[in-house]
């Protein structure tokens, strides 16, 4: 109870002599320094404190009687109080986090080429990529099935982003979880080197595919390179069966 009491804003002296008031009654402060074990030397500055928080009531006379606020009143009004405080709190958070993000920030490019180890890693950056896109997703590619790599797909197909693939795997049952996701699937068998082109401003280039050289990627921001790559893939389109 004390500690409950102290969570509130009073100390240890005043929560228990508000509780020992409570109990008594109406009280001297010779009476409450004895119930509550507060010093006597103490016991006016704390009831005085008491009093300026809403927690007791003093009736003058001689000797002074003290009286405790009934619970339910004085343990509410302090609810209410932390209710406001916490509302001032949200609305001032709300303002600096506005404030904050209006600060300008230097614009720091991004790397122009990025080195991905991992089929992981790899799959990750994908996912990125695909949330990135706006216009056009291309990709010569094999079909992972890893759920975060699909539900980005979805969701950039949701976003009317065009994402094709195109791939040399005929495994009904993978073709199927693709294809659900919206993009547009085409098979390719004679597949030299598998790409990714986002938007004409990304590429990744997939350089390693194998247990000897391991999964490895570069994650290329060159414009130029992109078109180009964006061109050959749209010529693989053409000359590709719908599956």
């Amino acid at each position: 109870m004390i500690s409950n009491l102290r969570e509130l804003g009073l100390d240890s002296y005043e929560a228990r002599a508000y509780l020992a008031l409570v109990k008594i009654g109406v009280s001297t402060s010779t009476a409450l320094s004895a119930e509550s074990k507060v010093p006597y030397g103490k016991i006016y500055p704390v009831l005085y404190s008491l009093a300026s928080k809403g927690y007791v009531t003093i009736y003058e006379g001689r000797p002074k009687r003290f009286m405790a606020v009934e619970p339910r009143i004085v343990l509410n009004n302090e609810l209410e109080k932390k209710a406001k405080l916490l509302s001032k709190l949200k609305d001032d958070v709300s303002s600096m986090i506005n404030a904050i993000e209006k600060i300008e920030k230097p614009q720091i490019p991004m790397q122009t080429i990025q080195i991905i180890e991992g089929k992981k890693n790899y799959l990750n950056m994908s996912v990125k990529l695909h949330r990135k896109a706006k216009g056009e997703y291309r990709s010569i590619s094999r079909l992972p099935v890893y759920k975060p790599h699909l539900d980005s797909y979805r969701e950039a197909a949701k976003r009317g982003v065009r994402a094709r693939v195109l791939t040399s795997q005929k495994d009904e049952g993978l073709i199927k979880i693709w294809k659900k996701t919206g993009l547009e699937l085409r098979y390719c068998e004679e597949i030299d080197i598998r790409y990714t082109v986002v938007d004409k401003t990304d590429v990744v280039l997939r350089i390693g595919e194998s247990d000897k050289t391991g999964y490895v990627s570069l994650w290329i921001q060159n414009p130029a390179l992109a078109v180009i790559l964006a061109k050959n893939f749209d010529s693989l389109w053409e000359k590709s069966k719908p599956v």
